[in-house]
C-alpha cells in the first residue's frame, strides 16, 4: 500500500495536468496486474520512485513515459460504465437489429482522452422504443455492394491477433485452452517472433502494413494443416501443464513429439511439395542450399552444410547480387532436395 502511494504521488507530481486525479485514485483497489502467477519473462514496466523531470525529456521519451504512468494510474480509477442497448425489428420475413451504447461513467478512460472512443464502444445512441412497438418504414433502397478483404496486419494488430489467437480456433476445447493461456507466444517473445519473420524474408513492410512474401506463401501452402492451426499451441500448453503437475513426464512428451515429427516428414516425402518460383541460392563449393543469416556485420549467406562447409557470401556484394538471377529451383528436383531447400528457408 505504501509503495503504491509513493509511486502514484511520483506520477502525479511529474505533471501538473495529472494533479486533479489525486482525489479520484483508490489505492486500496487491487487490479489483476498484481497477480504474480501471471508473470512470465519479466514483471510489468512501471514508473520508479524517482520523480521525473519531463522538461528534460525528448518528445519520444515523454510519450513513452506518459503512456507507462497513465497505464499505472488507470488501475486505481473507477471502472468505465457503458449503457448498451440492442433493438430487434421484424419486417416481413427479415430480422433487423441495431446496437447502441452510451458512456455513463468514463472511469479510467479519462486518462486516455478521445482515442479510446475510436473502438467498437464508440458512443452510438438509439431512439427510445417500447417492446412490441410498431414502427413505420419511411424509405427503402437496394444497394449492390462488394465485400472488401480484411485489412493487412500492422505490427500492432498482429500482436493483438497473436494474443487473442483463440478466435481463430474452431474446436471449443482448444479455444478455451488458448483463452486460459497467453495465446501464441508471450508478451516478451511475440515482437521478437515478428521481427524474426521479417529478418528471414517471410514478411515485408509496406508503410505500416505487414505483407507476406512469396516465400511465406509457399511455406504455408506446403505445411500440414495441423502445424498451421493455433489449436496445436493449446495442445502443447496442456501437455506442458501436465509436466508441471507431474502427471506427464518430459521424456514421454518428447517421445510423442519425435513420433509426431517423423509422421509429418514421412507424409511430406509421400505427397511431395512445390517451391514454385522461389529462388534458392546454392553453395558454389558443395551445392547445398545457402541460408540467410544475421551476423555482427549484418546479413550474409552461409552454407547450410556448416560446419562441414564454411562458405559465406556478403549479401551486399554486387557479384553476389548478380549471381542470384539464374538460381531458380526447378520442379525436376527430387522431393528430398526440395525438403532440404525448404529447410534452408526456415533456419
Amino acid at each position: 500500500m505504501q509503495k503504491r502511494l509513493k509511486l502514484s504521488n511520483v506520477c502525479l507530481q511529474s505533471d501538473n495536468r495529472l494533479q486533479p486525479l489525486a482525489g479520484m485514485l483508490n489505492l486500496n483497489q487491487k487490479s489483476r496486474v498484481w497477480n504474480d502467477k501471471k508473470i512470465t519473462a519479466h514483471h510489468g514496466i512501471i514508473p520508479t520512485m524517482i520523480k521525473a523531470d519531463i522538461s528534460k525529456m525528448s518528445d519520444e521519451e515523454l510519450k513513452l513515459y506518459d503512456l507507462i504512468r497513465r497505464r499505472y494510474l488507470a488501475q486505481f480509477l473507477p471502472v468505465s460504465e457503458t449503457d448498451k442497448t440492442q433493438i430487434i425489428l421484424k419486417c416481413g420475413q427479415h430480422i433487423l437489429s441495431a446496437r447502441g451504447n452510451v458512456l455513463i461513467a468514463p472511469g479510467w478512460k479519462i486518462l486516455f482522452g478521445k482515442s479510446l472512443d475510436e473502438d467498437d464502444d464508440a458512443p452510438q445512441a438509439l431512439p427510445t422504443l417500447k417492446q412490441g412497438q410498431i414502427c413505420q418504414i419511411s424509405d427503402s433502397e437496394i444497394k449492390t455492394l462488394q465485400t472488401s478483404p480484411p485489412n493487412h496486419f500492422t505490427e500492432g494488430t498482429l500482436l493483438t491477433a497473436m494474443k487473442n489467437a483463440a478466435r481463430f480456433v474452431t474446436d471449443e476445447r482448444l479455444k478455451q485452452r488458448l483463452r486460459e493461456t497467453e495465446g501464441l507466444g508471450t508478451e516478451a517473445t511475440r515482437a521478437g517472433t515478428i521481427q524474426g519473420l521479417i529478418d528471414k524474408g517471410f514478411l515485408k513492410k509496406k508503410g505500416k502494413s505487414l505483407l507476406a512474401t512469396d516465400e511465406a506463401m509457399t511455406l504455408i501452402d506446403n505445411l500440414p494443416q495441423m502445424l498451421k492451426d493455433p489449436g496445436l499451441t493449446a495442445l502443447w500448453e496442456q501437455a506442458l501443464n501436465q509436466i508441471a503437475e507431474r502427471t506427464l513426464s518430459l521424456d514421454v512428451f518428447m517421445q510423442k513429439q519425435e513420433v509426431f515429427v517423423r509422421h509429418l516428414m514421412a507424409d511430406c516425402l509421400k505427397k511431395g511439395m512445390s517451391l514454385g518460383n522461389i529462388e534458392i541460392r546454392k553453395c558454389p563449393k558443395c551445392g547445398a542450399p545457402m541460408i540467410k543469416r544475421n551476423g555482427k556485420n549484418g546479413l550474409f549467406f552461409g552454407c547450410s552444410a556448416y560446419p562441414n562447409c564454411q562458405h559465406i557470401e556478403n549479401i551486399d556484394s554486387k557479384k553476389n547480387t548478380k549471381s542470384t538471377k539464374n538460381l531458380k529451383k526447378k520442379s525436376s528436383k527430387s522431393v528430398s532436395e526440395q525438403i532440404s531447400s525448404l529447410r534452408s528457408l526456415l533456419n
